[in-house]
């Protein structure tokens, strides 16, 4: 999941640099079906983790957290848009969701489990 977000990332990062229109296309399509991949892994692994008696509930809040930050990312890209330009503002959340992985992967108990 976390490669998968890295290349969504990249992906998103790499649509700043003015590729002609079917190069985008490629882009577009490329970084949307990383988000398809990202999506399903992570409601099975909330599916998998969650007890049973809860799972749907706490599959519910999980979604509601992922789609209901969408209208204000929204929003927010909008006037970073406005402000930098479109294709420069998809600098940004690509250089957020880069960092929050760096962070993830620093503090993540994975590696510890992996090494043992």
């Amino acid at each position: 999941m976390i490669v998968a977000l890295t290349f969504g990332a990249l992906i998103l990062a790499a649509m700043s640099i003015g590729l002609p229109f079917r190069g985008l296309l490629l882009l577009c399509l490329l970084w949307g079906l990383g988000a398809g991949v990202v999506m399903t892994q992570g409601r099975t692994m909330v599916q998998i983790a969650a007890p049973e008696t809860h799972r749907a509930r706490i599959l519910s809040m999980f979604q509601l957290g992922l789609m209901g930050g969408a209208p204000v990312g929204s929003l927010l890209i909008g006037y970073l848009a406005a402000f930098t330009g479109p294709r420069q503002a998809a600098v940004y959340p690509a250089a957020g969701m880069l960092l929050v992985l760096a962070a993830l992967l620093t503090r993540s108990r994975l590696w510890r489990h992996l090494a043992t």
